[in-house]
């Protein structure tokens, strides 16, 4: 079994690139998660044990995904509200996972429903000189320590000032991955060159967690990214390390991935082989 679902593209070999005007995201509160009221005392109790244990968690308000479709040649996104521990125990805590999921399923033919699906986003971030830029996760975070990660995190809901209209959302989308790549590895946006969608997925490893995946292309060389990373004041607590990998030495190494990362790479080698029309 796959430790993923790709929800877009339909095959992972035929990538294809959209962009903010390509999307549109329907947001309501009943496109928030389903609280199942026999369980919910057991997630909360969770919750508070787990905020207890680590300190460095913080419960921030997330974007969910409830469901997506193709239509009209647009990707419709239906879109509620959650946060990171509702996350944590929902999606990540693998014995409350499976209960909610069997339950969605026996109760509403939905594996999804009682989930918080906070939605992640992760790039493909590629140098000028054909490598892509990796992160060392810490271990000091809750999730996959010490795999190798794209940049990225979470769109984030409290960026949206006014509206939780469609053209906010899907700006927060695409303006929130600029800021994670610019963040993480000590760039600016002048060393991007744009953004732009190539998947989406349900990391099956994480609980179904739905992740946004983006391909970044700069105006650096693998040196000059390196440089900047190195320079820039640590205070990400997220990744300890960075890794610059040849796009053509990629499938020799042996790397610990993280599901996303793995998927969005095998999308991005696709990706290169379609717009070089090569093999």
């Amino acid at each position: 079994m796959k430790p993923y679902e790709l929800i877009f593209p339909p095959s992972i070999q035929k990538p294809t690139m959209l962009n903010a005007c390509d999307i549109a995201a329907i947001y309501s509160l009943k496109n928030n998660r389903l609280v199942n009221t026999k369980l919910e005392s057991v997630i909360q109790c969770e919750k508070e044990n787990l905020l207890l244990s680590d300190p460095n968690l913080y419960p921030g308000t997330k974007f969910r995904l409830s469901s997506i479709m193709a239509k009209s040649g647009r990707l419709e996104m239906q879109i509620g509200l959650t946060d990171y521990i509702d996350h944590l125990i929902t999606n990540h805590n693998k014995r409350i996972n499976k209960m909610l999921i069997n339950l969605g399923l026996a109760q509403h033919q939905n594996p999804d429903i009682f989930l918080s699906n906070a939605i992640g986003n992760l790039a493909i971030v590629a140098t000028i000189d054909k490598q892509i830029v990796l992160l060392k996760r810490s271990n000091k975070v809750a999730t996959f320590r010490g795999y190798l990660d794209c940049p990225g995190g979470h769109p984030e809901p409290n960026h949206i000032l006014n509206d939780f209209n469609s053209q906010n959302i899907v700006l927060e989308f695409f303006d929130s991955i600029s800021r994670e790549i610019i963040e993480e590895l000590n760039l600016t946006r002048h060393d991007l060159l744009g953004v732009s969608l190539i998947g989406m997925m349900r990391n099956l490893e994480d609980g179904r967690k739905p992740e946004m995946i983006y391909y970044t292309p700069t105006s650096l060389t693998s040196d000059e990214i390196y440089n900047k990373y190195k320079s820039g004041e640590k205070t990400d607590f997220e990744a300890d390390d960075l890794m610059i990998v040849d796009l053509k030495e990629i499938s020799h190494k042996l790397l610990q991935l993280t599901v996303p990362t793995w998927v969005a790479i095998n999308l991005y080698i696709n990706l290169d082989r379609n717009l070089n029309g090569t093999n």
